[in-house]
């Protein structure tokens, strides 16, 4: 067993073999409210709808002459826009596909994208500008 923090193995093993706080909620639903394996299910309003997106970004260094911001770009591009399926378009131009089960949602998520290159510009050392539009809404962020 590694070491977890815990002093003895009886503390321990109290915990890893706890019965779940749920398990007598999930024996108590009927089976027919359960969707049988294979069949379809219609899409309920909760689940995620793929937005496309297109995102402007210009980065600049603070001090001249300097290449921090290819660093900066380079950074953004790998944890930020990857994990919406980013697809380079032009320099600087960028389209992406956001899950949002809502406006608020996608807001919220907009919102933390923005602060997060903010972020990586600013440990890099550049001003950013960055502007996120829906095409199919015309709504924008920046």
């Amino acid at each position: 067993m590694e070491y977890v923090g815990w002093r003895d193995t009886q503390t321990a093993l109290r915990y890893i073999e706890a019965k779940s706080p749920f398990e007598q909620a999930l024996m108590q639903i009927p089976t027919e409210m359960a969707s049988p394996v294979g069949q379809p299910r219609l899409a309920s309003a909760s689940q995620p709808r793929l937005r496309a997106l297109t995102v402007q970004l210009t980065l600049e260094p603070q001090r001249p002459r300097s290449r921090k911001h290819y660093q900066a770009r380079t950074v953004i591009e790998a944890h930020c826009l990857k994990p919406f399926e980013v697809e380079h378009q032009t320099d600087g131009h960028y389209r992406i596909e956001v899950p949002a089960t809502s406006d608020e949602h996608l807001d919220e998520t907009m919102d933390d994208l923005i602060d997060e290159i903010h972020r990586i510009a600013s440990d890099k050392a550049c001003w950013v500008e960055t502007l996120i539009t829906d095409p199919a809404t015309g709504q924008t962020w920046d």
